[in-house]
């Protein structure tokens, strides 16, 4: 029997997303735009391909054989842009006056020279938590009083901030960019993820073929397809 001949894997690093990069040229130069979105009196060029494969929206849009998709004058002009954009580069710009403080300021590289303590300006009367500026104060409120002024264009869900808002519309795209690495199951929201990694209790498993030991039976069966068939 003939020895099976040797395959070669040709992993080019990065490529999707210069493909990607590349279609969004195109879309900003006008190049092989086959569909029109209008968003009340504006209008922008895509590939229709591009936006099929990112959001379910417009996927059932173009099913329907539509070669302009018009949007609800309810929907904002720049959340279309937006989701749009996002589809085209897997990114948000969020503006810094929009976006929640994600951590503390950094360290001194020097020590410095010991400074009188100034109280916070703004204190929540609800959890007593401080804040220096009345932005972030006034955001902070939102969660208590309950009102939540940001709501989605889609599926008119509300939330108190606008932070939450934009994380929320990625569920609007179809994209799942969390991948659980153990099964290889995908989500939209990296909280979704951590809470399916919950299913996955530790187990030893090891291939049978060359007794390497993993933590998950998934991880084992995954290996073990890539010995040689006998």
């Amino acid at each position: 029997m003939a020895a099976a001949e040797a395959v070669h894997h040709i992993h080019l690093q990065n490529f999707s997303r210069s493909l990607l990069e590349t279609l969004n040229g195109q879309r900003l130069g006008g190049h092989f735009c086959d569909v029109t979105v209008r968003i009340r009196e504006a209008s922008l060029r895509a590939h229709r391909c591009v936006l099929a494969a990112g959001s379910p929206f417009f996927q059932d849009k173009l099913l329907l054989g539509h070669s302009e998709i018009r949007v609800p004058p309810v929907v904002p002009a720049q959340t279309v842009r937006q989701l749009v954009e996002f589809l085209y580069s897997g990114s948000l710009v969020v503006a810094q006056g929009e976006a929640l403080q994600l951590g503390e300021a950094p360290a001194p590289l020097a020590p410095a020279a010991p400074a009188t303590p100034v109280p916070p300006a703004y204190e929540c009367g609800h959890c007593r938590k401080t804040f220096s500026s009345r932005k972030n104060y006034t955001k902070h409120m939102f969660i208590h009083s309950g009102e939540k002024p940001h709501q989605c264009a889609v599926c008119w869900r509300s939330f108190s901030l606008r932070d939450y808002l934009l994380k929320h519309m990625v569920t609007h795209t179809g994209v799942r960019a969390f991948q659980c690495a153990v099964c290889a199951k995908r989500f939209t929201q990296k909280s979704s993820l951590n809470v399916h990694m919950r299913t996955h209790r530790p187990e030893r498993a090891s291939c049978p073929a060359c007794g390497k030991v993993f933590s998950h039976r998934a991880l084992m069966e995954r290996h073990l397809a890539t010995h040689p068939t006998p």
